[in-house]
Parts: C-alpha cells; structure tokens; sequence
C-alpha cells in the first residue's frame, strides 16, 4: 500500500505462477518485485523468465534476512522485506535512471 499511496501504479500477483502470467498480460512495467520465498516456485526461475522475455526489466528481490545476500534470486537489486520504504526509494531511484 506505501507504494500505491506514493502515486505508484501496482499489479499483484499472489503466487510465483500468477506472477508470470500477469507478467504476460502486462509486459510493459517498469519492475518486477519478486518474494524471495516463493512456495510454489523458485523465485530464480521467475526472474529467469521474466529477464528472457524483456532483459532492460529490472528485477528487485525482496529478502527476509537481515542481511542482504549480494545476489538473491538471480535479481538486479535486494531489498529487505520488513523495508517498504526502502523498496520505494528504490523504485523512485530506478523510475528516475535510464533504461539501459
């Protein structure tokens, strides 16, 4: 909700599978953030697909450790998942960097 409120566009998905089909439906985002723990896929394979269909996509993978793992999710960036104002710095940052 923090990053609807920031005057953010939002779409949800509720499992890894749902993820990559809305994905399909909505390939024009400007990042995907993706939960660490997934329980019905490998978060890696979903950052996986979604780089396959569009490489310039960023992918942010959202942890639960404390301590942020260098390459979580074989995504662009990580944050912590008990940090929703970090993930919004961090999207405000990326809306405002070139797509390279």
């Amino acid at each position: 909700m923090l990053i609807e409120t920031a005057k953010h566009n939002v779409i949800t998905a509720y499992s890894g599978k749902e993820g990559m089909q809305t994905f399909d439906r909505f390939p024009q985002v400007d990042a995907v953030v993706v939960d660490s723990q997934l329980r019905d896929m490998k978060c890696e394979e979903i950052s996986k697909y979604i780089k396959s269909q569009n490489p310039l996509i960023r992918v942010i993978a959202l942890s639960p450790r404390d301590e942020l793992p260098k390459n979580v999710c074989n995504s662009d960036r990580v944050v912590l998942a008990h940090d929703p104002a970090a993930l919004l710095s961090l999207l405000e940052e990326l809306g405002s960097a070139p797509v390279l």
